[in-house]
């Protein structure tokens, strides 16, 4: 991963030197490019870190269904 990055710097780095001797308009295409691929190589990557929350196992079906129909039973009684 660290070599990935390197990598995108220094290649970042020669796109803005390349525009600068193009010329200014060049230097806004290339940080509005390299923007735009930084941020799919963020959200794209796969860091191996789960995002989502871990499902919990309550119980069965039947358990959880009698639990909902109890809990609604009650905010009606109440």
């Amino acid at each position: 991963m660290r070599l990935s990055v390197t990598l995108f710097l220094v290649s970042f780095a020669g796109a803005l030197f390349g525009g600068w001797l193009i010329g200014r308009w060049a230097v806004g295409v290339s940080v509005l490019v390299y923007s735009l691929a930084l941020g799919a190589f963020a959200l794209l990557r796969d860091d191996g870190e789960v995002l989502s929350a871990p499902i919990i196992d309550t119980g069965s079906e039947e358990e959880r269904f009698r639990r909902q129909v109890a809990a609604d039973y009650m905010s009606r009684v109440e």
